[in-house]
Order: C-alpha cells, then sequence, then structure tokens
C-alpha cells in the first residue's frame, strides 16, 4: 500500500514513460493545464507542494477512480498539514482508506 502521494505520481510517470516514449514532464504539465513542467519534477521530488485543486487534476489526469481519488487527496492532505490536529484528522482518513482496501 503506498502511503506518500508522491510515490503514486513517480509510479504514474514511470509507467506512462514507459508506455509512450514522448511522454514527459511537460505532456504532463500540458494535461493538467501547468505553464512549468519543473513544478511537476519539483512535486515529485519533495520540492514543492500542490494545492486541492492541483491534486484534484492530477487525479483526473492520472484516470483515477473514485475511491482511489480519495485516498490520493487524503495522502496529499496529510502531507501538506501544517498542524498535528490536521495531519491527525487526514491520518484517520487514510487508515479507513486501507482497511477498506484491505477488507
Amino acid at each position: 500500500m503506498i502511503i506518500n502521494y508522491r510515490m503514486l505520481i513517480k509510479g504514474y510517470i514511470k509507467d506512462r514513460k514507459s508506455k509512450d516514449r514522448k511522454f514527459s514532464y511537460k505532456v504532463f504539465a500540458k494535461e493538467l493545464g501547468l505553464k512549468s513542467r519543473g513544478f511537476i519534477a519539483n512535486l515529485a521530488n519533495e520540492k514543492r507542494t500542490a494545492s486541492t485543486a492541483t491534486i484534484l487534476a492530477l487525479a483526473r489526469v492520472m484516470k483515477l477512480n473514485q475511491d482511489e481519488t480519495r485516498y490520493f487527496v487524503n495522502l496529499a492532505c496529510y502531507s501538506n498539514a501544517e498542524n498535528k490536529e490536521v495531519k491527525k484528522f487526514y491520518e484517520k482518513e487514510i487508515i479507513k482508506d486501507i482497511k477498506k482496501y484491505v477488507g
């Protein structure tokens, strides 16, 4: 089970590149409606954080289903949380998501 949303992004990029030699950060950024390809690289390498709107755009472009999107958003919000209370909230949501998948 992936517990870092950036790992999902990296995995998606690796998978797309293996299937499409023309796929690049620039293509990905364009699909997301972003002007900077560097933003995606910096996001994947933990040098930038993403807004909720960008996280939802990533989920859309990555073609995540509703449950996967929920998990992805919860991971991102947990990672981006700036205080313990918010982090704890998203930690509980992630645990719920994992239990749903594991059964």
